[in-house]
């Protein structure tokens, strides 16, 4: 017969501001770029005069616009799933400050709940993307 008696767990809060989470995401993305740019010159070869172009088109901008809505929804659907109250718990929101949108999970997460939702966007505007090529 178990005698334990249950007790609530420690709980953490870890917090990361915006002015902080874009410096550490600006400080990410040239390893980024490299590892998923080197081996698609490998590849495919490249054309450096085509890349101007390209960059300042409105077709890139607005695909880039589209992304960058479309990776919030999905750390929004992966919290959403752990979440006790699903989608009402989810908020999305833009802060014209740091000129980002953003997604926030209005109740407390497991931490590895919490991580399933941060990697969705990697995973699937990403690395499956990447693994097409």
């Amino acid at each position: 017969m178990n005698t334990e008696s249950k007790t609530e767990k420690d709980v953490t809060e870890y917090t990361l501001g915006f002015g902080k989470l874009n410096v550490l995401s600006f400080l990410m993305l040239p390893p980024m770029v490299f590892v998923l740019l080197t081996p698609f010159i490998l590849i495919w070869g490249a054309d450096i005069s085509d890349w101007g172009e390209m960059i300042f088109s409105i077709k890139f901008l607005l695909i880039l616009i589209a992304g960058l809505f479309i990776h919030e929804l999905l750390h929004g659907i992966g919290w959403a799933v752990y979440a006790k109250n699903g989608f009402r718990s989810i908020h999305f929101g833009f802060i014209w400050r740091y000129i980002t949108p953003y997604c926030h999970c209005k109740e407390p997460l497991k931490v590895k709940h919490y991580r399933v939702g941060c990697v969705l966007p990697f995973l699937l505007l990403g690395l499956l993307p990447s693994l097409m090529v």
